[in-house]
């Protein structure tokens, strides 16, 4: 899931070459998601991460915190599919090769 601010690097992504971009174009089904102040990860039935946004910069980071309690990953996960459900598909594969020919729309 992304918002719509990871969409500022399919810019800079587009120019990228190697192994990773092309696993991060045909191995991914990504959604982006409009209205999401959520930021973590499930690890499993048991573990999460979650991430502190910095209060002054929400694109950064303050700190992460790994937290065992398979009541919370039971209940993120449900978090995550609601958001999910809710995402719109996206193709990076057909929005890179948007961004690298900008005239063929």
């Amino acid at each position: 899931m992304i918002s719509p601010r990871f969409m500022a690097l399919a810019s800079v992504l587009s120019h990228q070459e190697g192994e990773i971009l092309e696993k991060l174009k045909k191995g991914l089904d990504i959604r982006l998601v409009q209205n999401s102040n959520s930021c973590f990860g499930i690890v499993d039935d048991s573990i999460v991460v979650l991430f502190q946004p910095h209060p002054t910069d929400r694109d950064r980071v303050l700190s992460v915190v790994k937290v065992r309690d398979s009541g919370l990953a039971k209940n993120l996960k449900e978090e995550f599919d609601l958001l999910w459900n809710a995402g719109e598909k996206l193709d990076l594969q057909e929005e890179l090769e948007d961004k690298q020919n900008p005239g063929k729309n």
